[in-house]
């Protein structure tokens, strides 16, 4: 509420297009593209709105980050990012397409990334993440599903190239051995 002007109209606006939860939590858009809500009339709507709010945040970013506190307002431009991000990950969800399951892991693995990013900027100094390995090693990752040899960039290749080598990964593993 702090950010902007005329937000608390943009909030309304906003949590009357999110709706309740159980849309966008529903399981069985994993598999089925026609149960995911991020083809909505709704969703499609919020995306605008929150694409609006990010060109917003660009044009006043002066204003409002003196107005806010430079801190605030990084913050808040965050999250509209990653809210931009989740409804890109809802309407690709929503999309039939072949190569939909490979798309989902390269953006989930991007906005992971940018997120991590965004934590490493905020918090000066050695960042340590505990993911699953894929995620966090330097090149493509590969993932065998039945027939479908899926490939994507994970996380850990966007960190690469953002942070050069100083973004390094210690692979573990963990086991129960009969010995």
């Amino acid at each position: 509420d702090r950010i902007g002007v005329g937000s608390s109209e943009r909030r309304s606006r906003v949590e009357t297009l999110l709706g309740p939860d159980a849309p966008w939590e529903n399981p069985a858009a994993m598999m089925d593209p026609a149960q995911a809500y991020g083809g909505s009339p709704a969703a499609s709507a919020l995306r605008l709105e929150v694409e609006d709010l990010l060109l917003e945040f660009g044009a006043q970013r002066p204003e409002w980050s003196r107005h806010s506190g430079r801190e605030a307002f990084e913050e808040a431009w965050q999250h509209a990012r990653v809210a931009r991000a989740l409804l890109g990950y809802h309407a690709a969800l929503a999309h039939d397409a072949p190569d939909r399951t490979q798309r989902l892991l390269g953006q989930r693995d991007a906005l992971m990334a940018d997120i991590l990013a965004h934590i490493s900027r905020r918090e000066p100094g050695r960042v340590l993440v505990f993911a699953h390995n894929r995620h966090l090693q330097l090149g493509p990752a590969t993932w065998q599903l039945g027939p479908t040899l899926l490939k994507w960039l994970p996380a850990g290749a966007h960190l690469r190239e953002e942070f050069g080598s100083t973004y390094s990964v210690v692979g573990s593993a963990l086991f129960d051995s009969p010995e």
